[in-house]
């Protein structure tokens, strides 16, 4: 039975351990697996100027972090979903 329905225990340890991911990601490794996503079948024109104002000045700001990171979960909670 438990095959057919979702577990929100499952939903739970998936957003939990997402996060805590996403906490051991530094700014670097966040935006490389965010081009690596987009390189995929999405696209973002948010995430596209978060990487042009990386590769220009070198950093991002937090509210361009916040971007990331919401990008990281959807990918990555879209693609457990698919299995």
């Amino acid at each position: 039975m438990k095959d057919t329905l979702i577990d929100y225990n499952d939903i739970s340890f998936e957003n939990l351990t997402l996060k805590m991911e996403i906490a051991g990601l530094n700014d670097d490794v966040l935006l490389d697996e965010c081009n690596f996503i987009l390189s995929g079948k999405y696209y973002s024109k948010i995430m596209d100027e978060v990487l042009v104002s990386y590769f220009k000045n070198g950093k991002i700001s937090k509210e361009e972090r916040k971007k990331a990171e919401a990008l990281y979960i959807l990918a990555n909670g879209d693609l457990a979903w698919e299995i």
